[in-house]
């Protein structure tokens, strides 16, 4: 082992030649001593051992970070060994050798000036951005407001200011009433979830404090925003405290955030959120009322819109009528199967809004039952033909219209005043943006737009004031009674307050909706936004036009549902019911076959997550699931057996295929199933709110990543954090 240097430095490095061989073969010799070949160890923290584990030792860094690579012991080492902590304590990091106690490092985050920040504390937050502290980081979403515009008064008292949201022209009234009966029950909500990551699409997950929660479940609390005073976020399905992926944000005045790169895969994918909220009813319910004149409205973003327009743009979505449509069928099955998409059927039909679909009906074109091989949503009808196998028949499709809050606002009947419109320019005096009224005599019209100047379409604007938050579901346009001249597309923007505008959008796009306008000046053409939204200011954007961007034009939509009656003036905010699913039925063994999505142009990807399994099928809590099976639908092949690549099928992710992997074909249609345990426990642990003044105290047999095995079970306690 050494043929360089002394006689005494060769014979320690010969020695420790031979030792290390010793280690190799599960032999640990302790052959150091202070006088022979001694080990320069630090005395107040290390000590000499002839094998050190290779992995470091726990810390806190590794208790709140449980989501990174476990070490893998493939052998050990001689050398300075650290100290061991008492039991219950940990090193503070991999390079801070005190010792604390578990629980210490768990919940601080940072010290900022003095300040201690446990873990999801707020460090400062306004209307318009919130600093958190998650993983010894301070992580800012938004930036901080603008300063607002303050005044001061005549006499000596202090200078008032006034943020922008507020409003001016007439004082502020405050009432306050105690929650009636049928109001309010003090206790947990239960979970309910909004919104969800959409694999290789979105990854993101937002979860909003709702403004009032209405009574659901018997039992569960219900209250309005201002009587919450506590809230719990939670993985769907597996039930993981969001404190256990990194950069989630869970708060009572944010609610819980999580945003991430839309190309990130495995572990830095968000997981899909529910959230419960604490009501305390003994807290009155606060409304500030709403003056009428607002402060100026913020000039919204440019509208983003793509560089190169659509090459069909889809008819405008109506519901002039309710009942069911008649059957469509625009697809003839393909190699790669049968799809009658809804979207493919608006760009030749016009059809309801999809939160106006209330049922659809799939059939095939030559009679006959629906198959299970056929998935029919709201989506359409779709068959995937896997493996090159042709089994899909031809299918049509109709749909129900149930169509609420179509009423027009005022535009027409002047029940919107003149001085509510207002608009980017003028082409003479008399092209009022008032004038803008549907069926009226007159009509607004901009300042004149060359098309090919740098001046363009999109700078121009037409914006209502509804002096309220209502409910807008729509927009009705004309073009100019007595020129040719009219909007061929335009997009919308709307905004609660006038300081943060919104574009309206279709589901999953990042670009404004461009809607389809006129295709002459006098017949009225009704535009449904996908999705109904509260706004008191609306404004339309022209994108393109004929002749010159002249507009009449109606919105559609309703008041905002109230659940009591207001004082004069108040508006109260609107109202959100936690999202239900069916009740879970354990049997034991395995379950059906289960599928809730298929690929499909467009949206080739698969995936079946246990959200969307739950909507749809009755089966045991997740925590009862024992084992997983996936196979292609309609040829029982399994992802291995199937050829396709990446296929990931466990209990906490579920069935997901990324198409992009499968080039040059496309992802198969997948089916699930699970193999539940009914003997464990149905009642799960409670989760720990990251507040101090609310932590549930676990039962002893809750599972911990720490924790060697979960109760005398087969499966290793892992299992659950994989």
């Amino acid at each position: 082992g050494c043929d360089t240097g002394g006689d005494c430095k060769c014979l320690c490095t010969a020695i420790a030649t031979y030792a290390h061989e010793c280690n190799i073969h599960g032999v640990y010799i302790k052959w150091r001593t202070p006088s022979f070949c001694p080990m320069q160890c630090e005395k107040d923290c290390e000590h000499y051992e002839p094998c050190i584990p290779t992995c470091p030792q726990e810390n806190c860094d590794t208790l709140l970070d449980p989501n990174s690579p476990m070490c893998t012991q493939d052998a050990c080492v001689e050398g300075c060994a650290k100290d061991i902590c008492p039991s219950g304590q940990v090193y503070k990091s991999s390079t801070d050798l005190e010792c604390v106690p578990k629980a210490d490092c768990e919940k601080k985050c940072m010290e900022i000036e003095g300040k201690v920040y446990l873990e999801g504390d707020v460090i400062s937050q306004d209307d318009c951005h919130t600093c958190s502290c998650s993983r010894k980081k301070k992580i800012c979403r938004g930036t901080p407001c603008p300063e607002p515009t303050s005044t001061t008064s005549t006499h000596t008292t202090p200078r008032v200011t006034i943020p922008i949201s507020l409003l001016t022209s007439t004082p502020s009234t405050t009432i306050t009433t105690e929650a009636e009966d049928g109001e309010c029950r003090d206790g947990w909500t239960e979970w309910f979830s909004e919104d969800k990551p959409i694999i290789f699409r979105q990854n993101s997950d937002t979860e909003r404090v709702p403004q009032k929660l209405k009574q659901s479940k018997t039992g569960k609390g219900f209250c309005a925003r201002s009587q919450m005073v506590d809230i719990l976020c939670r993985s769907v399905g597996t039930h993981r405290p969001h404190t256990e992926q990194e950069d989630v944000t869970c708060s009572l005045e944010e609610g819980l955030l999580c945003q991430g790169r839309n190309d990130a895969t495995g572990a830095d994918t968000c997981w899909d959120y529910e959230v419960a909220f604490l009501c305390d009813c003994s807290r009155s319910t606060v409304e500030t009322s709403s003056a009428t004149t607002p402060v100026t409205p913020v000039t919204p973003p440019v509208v983003v819109i793509p560089s190169i327009p659509p090459e069909v743009q889809p008819k405008p979505m109506t519901c002039d009528e309710e009942g069911w449509s008649e059957w469509y069928n625009v697809h003839v099955p393909d190699r790669d199967g049968e799809f009658e998409s809804l979207s493919e059927i608006r760009k030749t039909y016009s059809l309801c809004p999809d939160h106006y679909i209330a049922e659809v009906e799939c059939q095939p074109v030559k009679g006959g039952g629906v198959e299970s091989i056929v998935t029919c949503d709201k989506k359409g009808a779709s068959c995937r033909n896997n493996a090159g196998q042709m089994y899909c028949q031809d299918y049509e499709i109709r749909v129900l219209c149930q169509c609420e809050c179509q009423d027009g606002l005022g535009m027409e009947d002047f029940s919107i005043t003149n001085d509510q419109i207002t608009s980017s320019s003028l082409m003479t005096p008399d092209d009022k943006p008032y004038a803008a009224r549907l069926n009226s005599d007159w009509a607004w019209t901009s300042h004149p737009v060359d098309e090919f100047s740098e001046r363009n379409a999109k700078d121009e604007w037409l914006q209502v004031d509804l002096k309220e938050v209502k409910e807008v579901t729509g927009v009705v346009t004309q073009g100019h009674p007595y020129f040719e001249q009219f909007v061929e597309t335009f997009a919308v923007q709307v905004s609660e307050t006038g300081a943060v505008w919104e574009d309206i959008k279709e589901k999953e796009a990042s670009f404004a909706k461009q809607f389809p306008g006129n295709t002459d000046q006098s017949t009225p053409v009704t535009n449904l936004f996908p999705e109904p939204v509260f706004a008191r200011y609306v404004r339309i954007v022209p994108i393109d036009f004929h002749s010159a961007i002249s507009l009449r034009v109606e919105l559609k939509g309703c008041d905002s549902k109230e659940t009591t009656t207001p004082a004069p003036g108040v508006t109260l905010p609107t109202v959100q019911t936690p999202e239900t699913f069916p009740e879970s039925v354990c049997i034991n063994g395995w379950t059906s076959w289960m599928n809730t999505h298929t690929p499909r142009p467009g949206d080739w990807d698969d995936m079946d997550d246990l959200r969307s399994l739950a909507e749809k099928y009755t089966f045991c809590e997740p925590h009862q699931i024992m084992d997983t099976q996936c196979q292609v639908v309609g040829l029982g092949l399994t992802p291995e057996a199937s050829g396709q690549v990446g296929i990931i099928c466990n209990t906490n992710t579920g069935l997901q295929c990324n198409d992009d992997l499968q080039a040059p074909q496309h992802c198969y249609d997948f089916e699930i199933r699970f193999y539940c345990d009914c003997s464990l426990s149905t009642t799960l642990p409670a989760v720990v709110s990251t507040e101090p003044t609310s932590i549930t105290t676990l039962p002893s047999e809750y599972c911990t990543q720490y924790d060697p095995q979960y109760k005398m079970h087969d499966d290793d306690c892992r299992k659950f954090y994989q």
